[in-house]
């Protein structure tokens, strides 16, 4: 009969210990350092972001310095300004070393979010004495890592830090990707690189993974540094085969050109009216693989005739306009007839491959009224 009633006895043993208060953390419990691969009670108050308990902790007498199996501190797990100064008040070391070698701020660069990059989180561990240029075990500075991952934003960041611009300016140029359509075929990116201690908007980069032909669609944001580099002239274009080797090409340029009505300020498009073309116009090459794009300012815009009262027609009917809106936009358009005149509302540019495909990017201008 014992025997059928051990299981049962376990079962409210083990239930019984379950329901035991957590032990209360003690002094000796933190106080010391402890071996390596055990966490203490201070690592994981600085993961639940518990600033009361870290600093209770400390003034118990635990070790700012404790690691954990990979060797982190933890200083190395804070996440915000006001816990990195808690802990280096503490004594934490800002200069420690992770198992992979990675220091503070190399954690940052190698593992910082490009939406959000913790920049108030990188100037804290800078101001507590950590070295924001102790290279990894690759020989990458934590500057070279983040340029590395297109983070723009922590690139600035740890320049106005004293990071030593890099010495090899092309190998550590940052490229951003740009959205384009799934199976589009190429990968899209802007290419900044440095000028002295700054970081300047270099070219537009494409990268070909396959040859077939197409179109591929690039919206412009409003005032971003590719759009005002195609207005300026100062836009290149770099193409690259999937083996990262420039691609023998020509590069063509052309002109969408829509009908425009502008109000000292405020304007308008007729982007579902009539369209002009221009004709292609080969880029000059700079050398293998780039090319200088010709700027707009330098390009035709040119535009079907019409008639005043076509393009009246167009505003009444066709306009993105509410009904309200229309009357006063009409007054403006037969007010003043001139401030009706064609801009250019895309750019096509041509890649002529030397197996004879063609790819087209079609880089559409930011409008609006």
């Amino acid at each position: 009969m014992l025997t059928m009633r051990l299981p049962g006895l376990f079962l409210t043993l083990l239930a019984a210990l379950l329901m035991l208060p957590p032990v209360p953390v003690r002094a000796e419990d933190v106080s010391g350092r402890p071996r390596r691969g055990r966490a203490d009670a201070l690592h994981a108050a600085v993961v639940r972001g518990d600033r009361a308990l870290v600093r209770q902790l400390l003034q118990a007498g635990a070790d700012p310095n404790a690691q954990d199996a990979r060797a982190n501190t933890p200083l190395m797990l804070a996440t915000d300004a006001p816990m990195v100064e808690l802990l280096v008040a503490g004594g934490a070391n800002a200069r420690a070393e992770d198992a992979q070698g990675l220091t503070l701020v190399g954690r940052i660069a190698a593992t910082a979010s490009r939406e959000e990059p913790p920049v108030e989180l990188l100037r804290a561990v800078v101001r507590a004495g950590a070295d924001v240029d102790r290279a990894n075990r690759a020989g990458e500075t934590p500057l070279e890592v983040a340029a590395r991952r297109g983070h723009i934003e922590l690139v600035r960041e740890l320049l106005s830090l004293g990071a030593r611009a890099p010495s090899a300016p092309e190998r550590t140029a940052v490229r951003v990707a740009l959205p384009v359509s799934s199976g589009a075929g190429v990968q899209l990116a802007e290419e900044w690189g440095w000028q002295g201690r700054g970081l300047v908007f270099r070219r537009l980069h494409v990268r070909l993974l396959t040859s077939a032909a197409e179109a591929v669609s690039v919206p412009l944001e409003p005032g971003s540094p590719l759009e005002e580099a195609l207005m300026d002239g100062e836009l290149v274009l770099a193409v690259d085969g999937p083996d990262g080797q420039p691609v023998p090409a020509e590069v063509a340029q052309q002109t969408e050109s829509v009908m425009q009505v502008s109000d000292e300020g405020p304007h308008v498009e007729l982007t579902g009216w009539k369209t002009g073309r221009s004709a292609w116009k080969v880029a000059p090459a700079l050398a293998p693989g780039r090319w200088q794009l010709i700027g707009l300012e330098a390009l035709p815009a040119p535009f079907p005739a019409f008639t005043p009262g076509e393009l009246e027609a167009a505003f009444e009917s066709g306009a993105p306009l509410s009904a309200e809106d229309r009357p006063r936009w009409l007054a403006v358009l037969r007010r003043s007839p001139e401030s009706a005149r064609p801009i250019i509302h895309r750019m096509h540019i041509r890649l002529r491959l030397a197996s004879g495909a063609v790819k087209t990017l079609e880089l559409q201008l930011p409008s609006g009224c």
